[in-house]
């Protein structure tokens, strides 16, 4: 059966070589796309080395206040936030706050380079 299969599969890559062609890639092109959307969604989320804890975390970054009439608000929250919503929470193990301040300039008295870097501010539990 699966030899009558293959030469109904050749005859048919020999009457329409372009037509072949174009469904050929198109198939091989969209088994790629999903190949890589599921190994970005795994390296961001599966437990690996370093980050063996993946899945038992939990990230908060943005906040959202909705007004009666539909208006709708999203910031990052502020440390004010944090200490009153997830400090006194009883049931994680460790809580902490992490931002990503942005970038910052830095050179050495008298010397000729500087240095671009970026900022990064946490809690004492980080």
């Amino acid at each position: 059966m699966s030899l009558l299969y293959s030469k109904q599969a050749y005859r048919l890559l020999q009457e329409n070589r372009f037509l072949s062609i174009i469904s050929i890639l198109g198939t091989a092109l969209s088994i790629a796309m999903i190949m890589v959307v599921v190994i970005l969604f795994r390296a961001k989320t599966a437990d690996t080395i370093p980050e063996v804890n993946r899945s038992r975390s939990l990230y908060v970054k943005l906040a959202t206040a909705r007004s009666g009439k539909g208006s709708m608000n999203m910031a990052r929250l502020s440390v004010l936030d944090v200490k009153e919503v997830f400090y006194p929470l009883t049931t994680p193990e460790v809580v902490t706050a992490v931002y990503g301040g942005g970038r910052s300039h830095a050179s050495i008295p008298g010397g000729t380079e500087s240095v671009d870097y970026r900022t990064l501010y946490t809690d004492a539990a980080f």
